[in-house]
């Protein structure tokens, strides 16, 4: 049981951290989108 709750809060971990990728790669993106203008 234990280990089910540690893979299931390491998967959410790892899908948060994508997100915050993601999304840090999405503003990095439209920062230089917007410099060449």
């Amino acid at each position: 049981m234990a280990g089910l709750f540690y893979v299931s809060v390491s998967r959410i971990r790892f899908l948060m951290q994508c997100c915050v990728n993601h999304f840090s790669h999405i503003i990095a993106t439209i920062a230089i989108y917007f410099l060449i203008i």
